[in-house]
């Protein structure tokens, strides 16, 4: 049906009866396709067709074994009945929209004493009362009657005979820039009384997806979101695949859900019970909060601790960037020895021992390997292994172990990969980023980009988050041809402190000894900026004349 440009956005009902729908999800209420399942022997075959102005009619059938023989004159007589019904069920439809529309004309507004609303606590928002029943309209998208809901004093529903409701809706408030979606009127009226945001109510779970692709299509800039009953479990599945990842549930302590009968089923309404509308709201949508001045002055905080003396401070990011080649990573698992340790990194002293996560998007486990020998072997010249990698303070996470796991790599553009990060950096004190560009793939669309400014906001808001957590963010990169940080000037808006290192000029080379030109471009609360020239020295084969390995520490 999608071949032929009518797609069904329904559950399709395979009885051998004519169905209505439409093919299009921007206008659910114009049902102007049909179609009828019909079981052979061999197979079965799917009539359907239009009858929208200036469109084709189409036939398909679907033959998995093959043979199957469908004569002219069955394809003629299924469409002759298509139309039979069309019309009995046009007279039908227009009869039982001019007596809606009738009825709705004569009911005066709901008043907020009803019992049923009193018990929801919530208002009539222009729906209309009979005695003691409440009347919602159901309505397209294009604001034409369609249905009506009724609901008694004890909160029984039932809906009018002749009318539907799929598609159909009742709005509460204007579309704007976000557009809840809830399935009941009371569960609606709860959200938008909390939030003030634009809320659907579509009347049944079934009629959901088909109100979001509608409400999609009708405002493209809008952010459709799902305000979900528990145990909504297959619906949430499809809403995340086919309209969005957002999606609200309501939440409820263990003592709250045992005053209930059923613990499924719950929904925003039934959070009233317990909460008020504000702390509804807080839950869909985070509000900014100020605080008066001296309460901010007064409020108990943590001090300002270094985590490395004048160079690295607890609720931070550091980015430390350089050609390729200068000693990025070889500097970079250094300080992360050194702050597990709790020792000396260089000049900078370290005053305890922090739990560090290093994530490496470029080394293989055999070079890593290669440096945590590197590493022992020079912080422990005697040989005693005073110092050594605390398995319970240094966390390494590898492209080679992400594999082996059976694990997508990781990208932080992608707020996926954002997320099976969280575990593992609420226990670091220390989050170390090695490199970013082997750790940027593309994201969720595949097109966002180190120079992209708005692509490099989604990690660098994350960044924050982390050092809002009191955790320091460390992300190594890559210098381009000018020896600045490549891609977007964005990358050094929010980094408190910018280590740049370079090789040091042929002629201020020691003989014998890895140099590196280790320099502060930026630091917001370093004291002392002037550059230094770290220094490792070589052990020499005397034989060849050639370098062979690196002794010591830093010098």
């Amino acid at each position: 049906m999608e071949n032929c440009g009518l797609p069904i956005y329904e559950e399709p009902i395979l009885d051998g009866n004519y169905h209505r729908y439409s093919c299009r999800p921007e206008s659910p209420e114009k049902r102007d396709e049909w179609y009828r399942f019909v079981q052979k022997e061999h197979g079965g075959v799917v009539f359907f067709t239009t009858f929208r102005l200036g469109a084709a009619e189409r036939t398909y059938c679907y033959d998995p074994k093959g043979g199957l023989k469908i004569s002219e004159e069955e394809i003629r007589r299924n469409k002759a009945e298509i139309q039979k019904i069309i019309e009995e069920n046009r007279v039908k439809t227009e009869r039982a929209e001019r007596e809606i529309a009738m009825l709705l004309c004569r009911l005066p507004e709901a008043t907020a004493d009803h019992p049923y609303l009193k018990r929801k606590k919530i208002k009539p928002h222009g729906i209309l009362q009979h005695n003691e029943r409440l009347f919602i309209p159901i309505k397209t998208l294009g604001n034409k009657a369609i249905g009506v809901e009724y609901i008694n004093e004890n909160g029984e529903k039932s809906s009018l005979t002749g009318g539907h409701r799929k598609g159909g809706v009742f709005v509460f408030g204007e579309p704007d820039r976000k557009i809840f979606v809830c399935e009941g009127f009371a569960t609606a009226a709860t959200v938008y009384e909390a939030t003030g945001v634009c809320t659907v109510c579509a009347f049944s779970s079934n009629n959901i997806l088909l109100v979001a692709h509608a409400l999609k299509a009708r405002y493209l800039k809008a952010s459709i979101e799902l305000c979900a009953d528990t145990g909504s479990d297959k619906l949430i599945a499809s809403w995340k695949q086919e309209i969005s990842d957002t999606v609200h549930i309501p939440t409820f302590s263990r003592e709250e859900l045992a005053s209930f009968e059923k613990a499924d089923n719950l929904d925003f309404n039934d959070m009233l019970k317990f909460h008020t509308k504000k702390e509804i709201a807080d839950l869909l949508q985070k509000y900014y909060e100020p605080e008066g001045i001296c309460e901010h002055y007064e409020r108990k905080k943590e001090p300002f601790t270094w985590i490395v003396e004048d160079l690295i401070a607890r609720k931070s990011i550091t980015m430390i960037f350089g050609q390729a080649g200068c000693g990025k990573s070889l500097i970079s698992f250094d300080l992360a020895f050194c702050i597990s340790n709790g020792i000396s990194f260089f000049t900078y002293n370290i005053p305890k021992k922090h739990n560090i996560l290093y994530i490496d998007g470029e080394m293989s486990s055999d070079e890593i390997d290669l440096r945590f020998d590197s590493v022992i072997e020079r912080y422990n010249p005697d040989g005693n292994a005073s110092y050594t990698f605390d398995n319970d303070r240094f966390k390494i996470l590898t492209i080679d172990k992400i594999l082996e796991d059976g694990k997508d790599t990781i990208d932080l553009f992608s707020s996926k990969s954002r997320e099976m990060l969280s575990k593992a950096i609420a226990w670091s004190d220390v989050v170390i980023f090695d490199h970013l560009s082997d750790l940027t793939k593309g994201g969720d669309t595949g097109d966002d980009t180190l120079n992209d400014a708005a692509s490099w906001s989604k990690v660098s808001g994350w960044f924050k988050e982390i050092k809002s957590m009191g955790k320091a963010v460390i992300f190594i990169h890559h210098a381009n041809k000018m020896n600045d940080a490549s891609g977007t000037n964005a990358l050094k808006a929010n980094p408190q402190t910018i280590i740049q290192l370079r090789q040091p000029k042929d002629e201020d080379r020691k003989e014998n000894h890895f140099q590196v030109l280790f320099s502060i471009e930026k630091g917001r609360h370093v004291k002392d900026k002037r550059p230094r020239l770290m220094s490792m020295k070589n052990e020499v084969d005397e034989d060849k004349k050639e370098d062979k390995k690196i002794l010591g520490g830093w010098l």
